[in-house]
């Protein structure tokens, strides 16, 4: 794969910054192959423009993370329903982000199968931390936005964060099947006090993915939301999240998806500042 010159790749970047040999994040957009409206923008396009407004220099972190360690954005990788057909994607993609992280922005939450096998090469055990206002545990018998978690259920390790939009068969199906859920309702009510955080990361293994839709978050911090729910989490609560989770733990990837592309939208930086302060949470200085 080729990396994106300086115009078109996250931060805008020279390459003495964003080249696969000098990085140690790979942000890579993906695209769905079975996605229904095929003449949208794809996401990746918006917040990549739109990073370029972003300050390099974090004033928590005190330190400008992409001249430390570095960002490649690769071209935008095609996944296929159809596992059979990601084989030498994964293949490639597993060796150039080993000993690296991984960003991803999706404009389908379907590709998460193809990165869950990618992380597989890499590492024996992760958890799959996913935040989403949808359970995405519906019993579909064909490849689907609304059962992607359930098909992943049965191999890995998964907590969910921020639902607020499941139905019975959903909610038994995470019953029998012990999937962690920290409801959106149990976090904005106080049920589980003012360190919810705390037990989030406490169900934990030591590696890291995070699945982030952002219709976790509540309507009123993004316009651009594709599947919006109200009564959503707020930016500080899953900031700091992030943040004690690279405290703690090893996030080795995270994936930015549920965006529903449009122009001239503040949210566009939002979600690239975002990303940014991730990647910052996920390498310890």
């Amino acid at each position: 794969m080729k990396s994106e010159s300086k115009k078109n790749n996250f931060l805008q970047l020279e390459e003495k910054f964003s080249s696969i040999e000098n990085s140690k994040i790979i942000f890579l957009p993906l695209e769905y192959s079975d996605k229904k409206k095929k003449d949208e923008t794809h996401p990746s396009k918006l917040i990549i423009d739109a990073s370029k407004k972003l300050e390099k220099y974090d004033e928590e972190m005190n330190r400008e993370l992409a001249y430390e360690s570095g960002i490649c954005s690769l071209n935008k990788l095609k996944v296929y329903s159809n596992s059979n057909q990601n084989g030498n994607s994964i293949n490639e993609i597993s060796n150039i982000v080993k000993n690296k992280k991984l960003f991803t922005l999706s404009d389908d939450i379907n590709t998460i199968k193809f990165l869950v096998d990618l992380y597989g090469r890499n590492y024996k055990e992760f958890t799959i931390l996913h935040l989403d206002a949808k359970a995405r545990m519906k019993n579909n018998p064909l490849p689907n936005k609304d059962s992607v978690i359930r098909n992943l259920v049965e191999n890995n390790h998964i907590i969910q964060v921020g639902v607020r939009s499941l139905n019975k068969v959903e909610e038994i199906f995470k019953t029998q099947n012990l999937v962690k859920q920290i409801l959106a309702c149990e976090i904005n009510l106080g049920m589980l006090g003012e360190d919810w955080q705390e037990i989030v990361v406490r169900n934990l293994n030591e590696n890291v993915f995070i699945v982030l839709n952002i219709n976790v978050f509540d309507p009123q911090f993004f316009d651009n939301i594709s599947e919006p729910e109200p009564a959503g989490l707020n930016w500080n609560d899953l900031i700091y999240l992030f943040k004690i989770i690279g405290q703690d733990k090893n996030i080795i990837g995270a994936d930015v998806n549920g965006i529903f592309p449009r122009k001239r939208s503040n949210s566009n930086y939002y979600i690239a500042k975002l990303i940014y302060k991730i990647m910052n949470y996920a390498i310890k200085k």
